[in-house]
């Protein structure tokens, strides 16, 4: 895992310094080499921040082609490497090193641009064709690794991350509309908050050549319309693909290990990691909420298993001491406090000299495991009698699930949305409770011409989702909001790369995806309303009942609304900082509303307590990374 650095203009020269610059703005990302490749004539440049995994010895980027035409520089990981390696030695390629990365020219050699079809894993990469005067810039399908670029005028910036952007010499600046979508939340994959700095979209490509510039889709997360395999040996061919995935990401030359909730997704990775890596060792959080802290559950997987556990324990103290140091890393805004617990264990791992995990992140966005995707299930597939039993049940089971559709409430602001899908997604009816809220302390100008939903409802216009039931639908919206920034960003990359650790998705590899999007629904979500029913049905006997039974949880970090809530550090945090002369300066928030809004939370219900945590993290969040920045 690594951090990379671009540029590209057809009459300007970037100097060796700025370069060197922004290459040590992200040596969290790669602290073991730093390399920077120029051409002669300064117009194009290449840098890497290497995180040492495989071909630790001999890896070093950039990479070059044998007549030195093409430079490229790698993030991430490319699995079935060795096997490609092979085929490609048959074609007269040759190697030097043990790293994955080295396959990228030659296939590119061989397929040109196509090449992404043969790659599978976490990845992002930049390469130059000077034969061709082209720049090719790509990322993972799904979002795992992050990719940013700038265009002003004749030059091009790309980098891993914002702040390696800003030193090439972009001015920060705040986009505004991203911030509102963000508050309404519909998280945009394409803009940051950044003015000008945008992000390579997952699966899509970028090419940049002397005429032209222009970004390309090469894949697409889209569950198919269904296809009617039997169930057990659909559940077979499961279990194949994913240990097959797990395999392949615990390739690495050093060690690897594992992180683990009390859930069955962590729980099934590192059932079947343990079946490859004996002594592969788990990490889990432990937080000071009884109601919130699972780490009771990892101690009976890792029990069951023989895994040695590493318990850390995370304080509300803790999340509020580290809040505005994992937004630095962070460069965008947050909902809720989880991803600094993850900042945290990721520290806590790196610390024990682990430089690559495993992780359970897209079992639920692939086995539509969610409490929303239950809901639309119901609204898919029962009678009006059996729908509200269900619910009933999916209440009991969480008591935050969206309440409109016992009342009736409706979301006119959806209504574009409603109307062309023919139902409106859970997840967004909570998107629009949250826009509602945030509204209500944002400062009347902020919000002048504001609809956010107009555009993301356009842009559903120009998708084939017809012919999908509605789990397939949200999936897909899902994959379009929240999965790359929320769950693969906050929850994942930007947080455990702050201090070089290497995050591994097994449920998320190509040909497990793609399998599972051909399944049909109720092979996920059954007519009881249980949950990823193949992965329990696959990891029969290799679980503990009670894990491989229990009820999905959502990783979340303790609210600030629990007990004693003026003791509380985040809740104090928000009251020192929404008091203070800057955060009125900034002239987004209306003081006076976000301060009554802070003081009434202890009297909410908890779904209203939930939404409204939700925008005052938002605000905070905005302060933070204002300050951090200095936009």
């Amino acid at each position: 895992m690594c951090g990379l650095i671009g540029y590209y203009s057809k009459q300007k020269k970037i100097s060796k310094d700025k370069l060197e610059k922004a290459l040590h703005s992200i040596q969290h990302r790669g602290p073991d080499e730093h390399h920077i490749w120029r051409s002669q004539d300064g117009h194009v440049a290449l840098g890497h921040a290497r995180l040492s995994i495989i071909g630790v010895n001999n890896g070093s980027q950039p990479i070059f082609s044998r007549d030195k035409t093409i430079c490229a520089v790698v993030n991430g990981e490319f699995y079935d490497y060795k096997e490609i390696k092979n085929d490609l030695l048959k074609k007269g390629f040759a190697f030097t090193t043990e790293s994955d990365s080295e396959i990228l020219i030659p296939l590119y050699q061989q397929y040109g641009i196509e090449c992404l079809k043969y790659l599978n894993g976490e990845f992002s990469f930049i390469l130059w064709d000077e034969k061709n005067n082209l720049l090719l810039a790509a990322r993972d399908r799904f979002g795992i690794k992050p990719i940013f670029y700038s265009k002003i005028n004749d030059e091009i910036f790309i980098a891993s991350e914002i702040k390696a952007i800003l030193k090439l010499g972009i001015l920060p600046s705040w986009n505004h509309k991203a911030f509102l979508d963000f508050s309404f939340g519909i998280p945009n994959q394409t803009s940051s908050l950044f003015e000008n700095i945008n992000s390579i979209k997952p699966g899509h490509y970028l090419t940049i050549k002397p005429d032209s510039f222009s970004e390309h889709p090469y894949w697409e997360f889209e569950p198919k319309k269904n296809v009617d395999l039997d169930y057990k040996l659909a559940t077979e061919h499961f279990l194949t693909l994913l240990k097959e995935s797990v395999s392949r990401r615990l390739t690495a030359d050093v060690n690897v290990g594992c992180y683990l909730s009390g859930g069955i997704d962590s729980a099934s990775i590192l059932a079947i990691a343990a079946q490859y890596k004996p002594d592969i060792k788990a990490f889990t959080i432990s937080f000071d909420d009884t109601d919130y802290d699972e780490a009771s559950y990892a101690e009976i997987i890792a029990k069951h298993l023989n895994i040695d556990l590493s318990i850390l324990k995370v304080t509300q103290a803790d999340l509020a001491k580290h809040y505005e140091n994992a937004i630095y890393y962070r460069e965008s805004l947050v909902y809720q406090t989880s991803g600094i617990a993850k900042f945290l264990l990721s520290k806590h791992v790196s610390n024990q000299s682990i430089k690559a995990v495993i992780t359970g992140e897209g079992g639920d966005e692939v086995l539509a495991g969610y409490p929303s995707f239950k809901e639309d299930f119901l609204l898919n597939e029962f009678t009006q009698t059996d729908r509200e039993i269900l619910f009933s049940k999916l209440l009991g089971e969480n008591a935050r699930a969206s309440a409109a559709y016992v009342s009736g409430n409706q979301y006119p602001e959806l209504s574009d949305i409603h109307k062309f899908l023919g139902y409106t997604p859970s997840f967004l009816k909570l998107s629009c409770e949250i826009s509602r809220v945030s509204s209500s302390i944002l400062e009347p100008e902020i919000l002048e011409n504001c609809n956010p939903y107009a555009p993301f409802a356009n842009s559903l216009k120009k998708t084939s989702l017809n012919e999908l039931g509605y789990v397939e639908k949200s999936q897909y919206l899902w994959s379009k909001t929240f999965f790359p920034e929320l769950i693969l960003s906050y929850l994942g990359d930007r947080m455990e790369m702050a201090h070089s650790v290497e995050g591994r998705l097994p449920f998320l590899d190509t040909e497990l995806v793609s399998f599972l999007n051909k399944l049909p629904t109720h092979y996920k979500i059954n007519n009881e309303l249980v949950e990823k029913c193949i992965l329990r049905d696959a990891m029969a006997g290799l679980l503990p009942e009670s894990i491989r039974l229990r009820t999905k949880h959502i990783f979340a970090a303790p609210p600030i609304i629990r007990r004693e809530i003026h003791r509380n550090p985040i809740y104090n945090l928000m009251r020192d900082i929404f008091s203070d002369k800057a955060f009125r300066n900034m002239g987004i928030y209306n003081v006076e509303n976000i301060t009554r809004l802070l003081k009434n939370l202890p009297l909410m219900e908890a779904r209203e307590k939930m939404i409204t945590e939700f925008a005052l993290n938002i605000a905070l969040s905005t302060y933070f990374l204002k300050t951090c920045y200095k936009t």
